[in-house]
């Protein structure tokens, strides 16, 4: 029996070794877990934060595209003015041109009538209406 005990005794040490072992895995793996629990519990706190963010952002990235939208339309009605009033002014410019030569013809008529009178009065009843 005294072998039988020292085989079980050995057996059992064995065992007791395989526990132990196994108990200290144990101890690693639920430190871990728990690491990991901590860890994950963190990533969702931060997760919700990012999520906050990216929903502030939208917001905020929607309002400045309402407002890049408003700015384009009143860069449109600008450019849009700024042609209209281009032509308005190649408009006035030839206008003036032919005010310009209407002076011209008029100086050029009234030295001719003010030489005719000089030269001949009577030669002006003929341009001037006496009904007048």
């Amino acid at each position: 029996m005294l072998e039988k005990e020292k085989v079980l005794e050995a057996i059992i040490s064995k065992r007791d070794s395989k526990i132990e072992r196994l108990n200290g895995h144990l101890t690693a793996l639920e430190n871990d877990n728990f690491s990991y629990r901590a860890e994950c519990d963190a990533l969702k706190v931060e997760n919700t934060d990012l999520v906050d963010a990216k929903s502030l952002l939208s917001e905020e990235n929607n309002a400045l595209n309402e407002e890049l939208r408003a700015q384009r339309d009143q860069i449109r009605k600008l450019t849009q003015q700024i042609d209209e009033l281009s032509q308005t002014i190649d408009i006035l410019k030839e206008e003036t041109k032919n005010v310009e030569c209407m002076k011209k013809k008029l100086v050029t008529y009234h030295y001719y009538f003010l030489s005719l009178s000089i030269l001949d009065p009577s030669s002006l009843s003929r341009f001037i209406d006496p009904t007048d």
